[in-house]
């Protein structure tokens, strides 16, 4: 998946959780609590990765590859603007 599919991918996932049903509306405008809760797991796999690299002394460049994947994927969640409007139904489903 390509980093631009996977943020949609997880702010879509977040979606229907940070909904406010009697509000119906995100309350924080335009997605914002879904992006933030995307945000929040891709800094956890950074922290994962840091971690993991202290601990078995395996050199940084190892996984490079997936750092620039998943800062690139972080990147295009705080870009993130949807295209059409999200239909929690369809998300629900998924």
């Amino acid at each position: 998946m390509k980093p631009k599919e996977k943020a949609e991918y997880l702010i879509k996932k977040f979606y229907p959780l940070t909904y406010s049903a009697v509000h119906y509306q995100d309350t924080s405008g335009e997605y914002g609590d879904a992006k933030q809760c995307a945000i929040k797991v891709v800094d956890e796999i950074f922290n994962f990765i840091k971690m993991e690299n202290d601990k078995s002394n395996i050199c940084y460049w190892t996984n490079s590859k997936c750092i620039k994947y998943w800062k690139k994927v972080r990147e295009e969640i705080e870009n993130y603007k949807p295209q059409n409007e999200i239909k929690i139904n369809n998300v629900l489903s998924n």
